[in-house]
């Protein structure tokens, strides 16, 4: 219905410049954060591809809006983070036992603190329990597993491997309401999650320009 409102708003306006707002489409920004593992990947992108859809534009590691080639990685994903709207975290086994989705999760862990602390509400974690399940967070032996993995990768890269904040934003998660997979199978998940992104990100207007060739390419080079 939102995608219908659009189009017939458009038909009958003109833009800024003079030209038709039969030209007006939607602009690629990262509103939304998706934090996955990389044997999550295949489900990740299928959620990408139906928020694209609905006119929401994550930050997803495969598309080149989001990781320029060439461009500092490490970077891209922490500023994505700190300007992100809703940051998706896709539980998993592989997601908990692996350095950066978690590192991921705690940057997104310390943006809501440093929210709660300027008094402000700007950010909204979304959990995904995929192959998982809430009660895991708060299994006994699960957390004593997930803490000997992180000690161990600690001891590869302390400077960017804190385990006290690994578990802190693990436990941070407990507390919130998050979509859970069930035996539906993946297309209801994505649904579900898509929808509720669509409650808090408003969709993206931009001008069309495909009629241009390489002009998005040259535009996000120029920016």
């Amino acid at each position: 219905m939102e995608q219908q409102s659009v189009a017939s708003t458009s038909s009958n306006n003109t833009n800024r410049d003079g030209g038709s707002m039969d030209d007006v489409a939607l602009q690629p920004k990262h509103e939304v954060f998706l934090s996955h593992s990389g044997f999550q990947k295949g489900f990740v992108e299928h959620l990408s591809v139906e928020l694209e859809g609905c006119y929401r534009f994550p930050f997803f590691d495969k598309r080149r809006e989001s990781l320029p080639v060439g461009g500092d990685f490490p970077r891209h994903i922490f500023d994505a983070i700190r300007q992100c709207h809703v940051g998706v975290v896709i539980l998993s086994e592989e997601f908990i036992t692996s350095k950066w989705p978690m590192m991921e999760l705690v940057a997104m862990h310390e943006r809501v603190l440093d929210e709660v602390e300027k008094g402000k509400s700007n950010f909204k974690v979304i959990p995904v329990f995929f192959r998982t399940s809430p009660n895991d967070l708060a299994n006994h032996d699960k957390c004593s597993e997930w803490l000997s993995c992180w000690q161990e990768l600690a001891k590869e890269n302390p400077k960017r491997i804190h385990v006290g904040k690994w578990e802190a934003a693990l436990k941070y998660l407990r507390k919130l309401n998050g979509v859970v997979y069930e035996e539906h199978g993946e297309v209801k998940l994505v649904k579900e999650i898509v929808d509720e992104i669509c409650k808090v990100v408003p969709a993206e207007i931009k001008m069309e320009d495909s009629h241009i060739q390489g002009r998005s390419r040259i535009c996000n080079v120029s920016v």
